[in-house]
């Protein structure tokens, strides 16, 4: 008997997870009790949108509150996942995948027309827009902008409160007047499904690279699409002055959103010594650590390591407070190749690599070669800030025999004892969707072909480079992608 058909399996499963939600939610709602209204002022301001929806969302999420709330709140949202599973025929589950990119391509539609700002500003009241006055605002067909409308509502993304009338909801806020996060999200929508349309190919000519042991022909399934051309390469061409455009205003928007992340909640930045050197090797792509960790931080001094260009640009257009710390001898940009061994001088120091390594595939030497550099000038510790892909192990019950084959339950997530975690305590992941780190991690695959990692191999990397993991220390911010520090220690 199939697992879907056996009553006792359903039954058993069924009660777990309703249970499951039942003591995580209980928690939420006691948590929810105890704060006052000014606690939960911030989170107001977001959800009626603006100039700063963006900013608020980031630094006041209510259920980002402290770890233990972060937790119980995941567990609800992956027992809720798993529960819609559970009385989802399976055939309709594979269809609903398979029509999953009619989302993307719905949203990009509401994304470049706009239309949460058109529902905002036609809105009385909040009372919702009309589809004919979002039509002639968006310049958008009105009967398929209805229906595209209509499907999104589906996915929580804005809400039709009467036949032909359109409110936005919490998460369409977020858009509303905020240019730097549409752009982030139409970088995902168009240069990752671009690639993505060729990573049937991509695979296919990478696995027959492997057997012959050739070189693969491209490094991405965005150069499969773009014939050899890395994107950023491809982003220069007179054709692409557009998606070049776009592109700049998603990164100025991620650095100016990652300004204010909770990397001092997450790691002890502030025990360090007095006169600590942090060496923030390549700089990084995301967050901005010496606007992070140098206001609070009086014990550091930091050394940012990049390329020429890069580090001149970087001085040429630092901020006044980040003048005044290079002024005080606080902050030090320094040219240098992260492959090649760091000067005599940084050696003993805190080496910092920052979101480097995940533009990097499992076989790409360069991963070795940063970490092994690093290894060499014998850093009192290093910290990587990066995402870790912490999959969850036998999510579902099956039956053969009239066996259960073992399962990791919901409620193990908060006392987990089963094979799908790490044995070290001070390794353990706290339970999180998977949903955006694994976007991520094909997105980074596909327009870079690099790697979002799991526990196991960021472990296997620091060892093959000298390293030891010692404790991983998860960040918890407005995207939820799965960073963390990971802190390891030379052996």
């Amino acid at each position: 008997m199939t697992p879907t058909k056996n009553p006792a399996v359903l039954a058993s499963r069924l009660k777990e997870l309703l249970f499951t939600i039942d003591q995580s939610a209980q928690e939420l709602q006691k948590y929810l009790s105890e704060l006052s209204v000014h606690d939960v002022s911030g989170a107001e301001e977001h959800s009626q949108g603006g100039p700063a929806a963006g900013d608020t969302y980031q630094k006041t999420f209510i259920f980002h509150k402290t770890p233990q709330v972060a937790t119980h709140a995941s567990v609800v949202r992956m027992a809720c996942d798993r529960l819609a599973h559970l009385v989802t025929p399976p055939m309709h589950r594979v269809i609903e995948a398979a029509g999953s990119f009619y989302t993307t391509a719905s949203l990009q539609t509401c994304v470049r027309g706009d239309i949460a700002d058109h529902i905002e500003a036609l809105s009385k009241d909040r009372s919702g827009a009309s589809v004919e006055d979002l039509a002639d605002a968006s310049k958008l067909d009105q009967d398929l902008l209805a229906r595209t409308l209509r499907y999104l509502s589906l996915h929580g993304l804005f809400q039709e409160v009467e036949i032909g009338v359109f409110q936005n909801t919490t998460p369409t806020r977020t858009l509303i007047n905020n240019s730097e996060f549409k752009a982030d999200l139409d970088y995902l929508m168009h240069e990752s499904r671009l690639g993505g349309f060729a990573m049937e190919s991509f695979m296919k000519k990478r696995y027959a690279a492997r057997w012959q042991r050739e070189l693969t022909p491209a490094l991405s399934p965005f150069e499969v699409y773009s014939g050899g051309i890395p994107i950023q390469e491809w982003m220069q061409l007179p054709d692409n002055v557009d998606r070049r455009q776009n592109f700049s205003k998603a990164m100025q928007g991620l650095s100016r959103a990652e300004k204010a992340l909770p990397l001092m909640r997450a790691y002890p930045f502030t025990s360090f010594p007095r006169g600590t050197v942090l060496v923030d090797v390549g700089s990084g792509v995301r967050y901005n650590l010496a606007e992070n960790l140098l206001p609070a931080c009086p014990n550091l001094m930091m050394i940012v390591e990049d390329l020429e260009h890069v580090a001149k640009s970087k001085i040429d257009n630092a901020s006044p407070d980040m003048t005044r710390w290079m002024n005080e001898g606080r902050l030090k940009f320094q040219v240098h190749d992260i492959f090649k061994f760091h000067p005599e001088y940084l050696k003993g120091s805190v080496f910092v690599v920052n979101n480097i390594i995940n533009q990097y595939h499992e076989n790409d030497p360069r991963a070795l070669a940063t970490l092994r550099a690093i290894r060499a000038s014998n850093p009192s510790r290093l910290l990587i800030i990066d995402a870790i892909l912490n999959p969850p192990l036998n999510t579902e019950p099956r039956l053969y025999a009239d066996d259960q084959m073992p399962h990791t339950s919901p409620q193990e997530m908060i006392s987990p004892k089963g094979s799908a975690f790490p044995q070290t305590e001070s390794l353990l992941l706290p339970p999180q969707s998977q949903v955006l780190p694994s976007i991520i991690d094909l997105m980074v695959a596909t327009v870079g072909g690099g790697k979002v990692r799991t526990l196991k191999e960021w472990s296997t990397l620091l060892a093959h480079s000298g390293f030891s993991l010692n404790k991983v220390y998860p960040i918890r911010d407005y995207r939820s992608d799965g960073q963390a520090v990971l802190e390891a220690f030379v052996v």
